[in-house]
C-alpha cells in the first residue's frame, strides 16, 4: 500500500459526547476538505439499532469551508464563542464541542437567538457540517 503523500493538516474537529441513546461522534476536518467521521461505542445498550454506526472517510473537497472559514477568522479566538449552558434532556442531552488553532469551543448547541448573529452563523455552518458528514450513516 503507497503511503499518502499529501499532507493532511486538521483544520477543525468538531465532537459530540453522545447520549444514552445514540453514540457521541468526532468529525475531524482538513484544510483540503477531507475528513472523517468516527463513531464512539453507545454507553448503554449498544445493539440498539440506533447505536449501530460506521465511521466513514471523505476525499479532498467533500466539505465547503469558505463560510466556516470567514466566520472563524471574524470570531479570532474560539474561545471569544458564548459558552453559557442550555436546558437539555438527561437521557437525550449531549455536548458539541469545536476544537481550532489549539483550543476548545464552549458548547455549540447552546447557541441561541439571545447571542450576536456571528455566533448563531457559526452554529448554523457546524450544524451544516455535522449533517453533511452524518447524512445516512
Amino acid at each position: 500500500m503507497a503511503a499518502d503523500t499529501h499532507k493532511q493538516d486538521t483544520f477543525l474537529t468538531i465532537h459530540n459526547s453522545g447520549s444514552t441513546n445514540f453514540p457521541g461522534y468526532t468529525i475531524t476536518i482538513n484544510d483540503a476538505g477531507s475528513g472523517t467521521l468516527v463513531y464512539e461505542e453507545c454507553r448503554y445498550a449498544p445493539e440498539r439499532p440506533q447505536c449501530q454506526k460506521e465511521d466513514k472517510t471523505f476525499p479532498l473537497q467533500t466539505f465547503q469551508l469558505s463560510p466556516i472559514r470567514q466566520l472563524l477568522s471574524q470570531i479570532g479566538s474560539i474561545q471569544n464563542i458564548p459558552g453559557h449552558s442550555c436546558i437539555k434532556s438527561i437521557s437525550m442531552g449531549s455536548t458539541t464541542n469545536m476544537f481550532y488553532q489549539g483550543q476548545k469551543s464552549g458548547d455549540i448547541s447552546c447557541i441561541n437567538s439571545s447571542d450576536p448573529p456571528l455566533y448563531q452563523n457559526l452554529k448554523k455552518e457546524v450544524d451544516a457540517l455535522i449533517a453533511q458528514a452524518t447524512r445516512s450513516s
